[in-house]
């Protein structure tokens, strides 16, 4: 039996946006340790794609790209990226353009402290960094 897809689960100018998930593993890791610590990116990536099977293959074939391509860190320790699959998967419903929307996340259950919370000043967006020396990486490697 084929369900219709629903209007919001298509594209209607073949753009989409995938998210993929790869994460750097060094040749001397405990590799049955799945508890351990690693380097991880979510790399936000535009699939042209008619339909949403194509998309999901092509963002398959992006993500595999980096996989296995071997680097050594400053330290000379070695590893390889391994991609781990798609975390998320969405049509994009506007034409590309300047002033396109790209995301729309929905939060129904926040309150207006929350919502204005949310919204960081110029110097701590993520690519002024550099523009706030006293900002020190946290655990993570974000900047607070």
């Amino acid at each position: 039996m084929n369900k219709e897809i629903h209007i919001s689960q298509e594209s209607p100018h073949g753009w989409w946006i995938a998210a993929l998930i790869e994460r750097f593993e060094y040749y001397d890791e405990d590799q049955n340790d799945p508890e351990r610590e690693c380097l991880a990116n979510r790399n936000l990536t535009l699939i042209k794609a008619n339909e949403r099977e194509e998309a999901y293959s092509k963002a398959l074939e992006a993500g595999t790209a980096s996989n296995g391509i071997e680097c050594v860190n400053k330290d000379g320790e070695k590893g390889i990226w391994i991609f781990e699959g798609i975390e998320t998967l969405l049509p994009i419903y506007d034409q590309l353009e300047d002033g396109a929307e790209i995301l729309c996340e929905e939060f129904s259950d926040l309150s207006v402290k929350e919502a204005k919370e949310m919204v960081k000043p110029k110097e701590l967006l993520e690519c002024f960094e550099d523009m706030n020396p006293k900002s020190e990486p946290d655990a993570s490697g974000q900047r607070r």
